[in-house]
């Protein structure tokens, strides 16, 4: 529904730019493409499926049991089939396919640092800024996409214009890559 918009809107400058790029001659938006769209649009104009959680289910609204994670999908649904007595009566899989060669050869971890590298830290830092309250709430750390990010210069700051932080967010993002750093440091053997 979104994607032709996207790709009209947004595709000619990345193959002006990246001409032979194979990420910008499919018809589907490219990761980059859709971070693009995400940081310039409003999130009361996203989808569901990638508004903010907050958004859509208050958690605090809620009285959860369980708040399962795609990242820890089949831990989380045994662990709720096990507390409901239902193994072995019920089957729960993941349906969502890879459409990107790349990603479907590579392991989870190793897709997020492959995609986050193709963006600029301001960029990742745009878009955690959208999802603050969802990371802060499911207890997700920006500092690892950061960490990815600054292991390339990534083809966003090429081709589009950064939004300006003012100063209590540019020294907010130093101290992340302060941290990054750090934590590098001290697992880089």
């Amino acid at each position: 529904m979104y994607g032709a918009d996207i790709v009209s809107k947004l595709r000619p400058k990345y193959q002006e730019k990246f001409p032979k790029n194979p990420l910008f001659m499919r018809k589907e938006p490219s990761f980059v493409e859709f971070v693009e769209y995400l940081v310039e649009t409003p999130i009361t104009k996203y989808d569901e499926h990638w508004k903010p959680q907050f958004l859509l289910c208050p958690p605090c609204h809620f009285k959860f049991d369980v708040i399962a994670k795609m990242e820890t999908f089949d831990r989380d649904t045994q662990f709720i089939l096990r507390q409901r007595n239902l193994e072995g009566r019920v089957f729960l899989s993941k349906k969502h396919s890879v459409t990107d060669l790349l990603a479907k050869r590579l392991k989870e971890d190793d897709q997020t640092k492959v995609y986050f590298s193709l963006l600029s830290k301001q960029m990742v830092k745009s878009l955690y800024d959208k999802y603050r309250l969802d990371f802060e709430m499911f207890q997700y750390d920006i500092v690892d996409f950061i960490k990815y990010a600054s292991e390339s210069k990534g083809l966003m700051p090429d081709v589009m214009e950064v939004p300006n932080f003012d100063k209590n967010e540019t020294d907010e993002l130093e101290d992340i890559e302060e941290l990054s750093d750090e934590t590098t440091k001290a697992t880089t053997p």
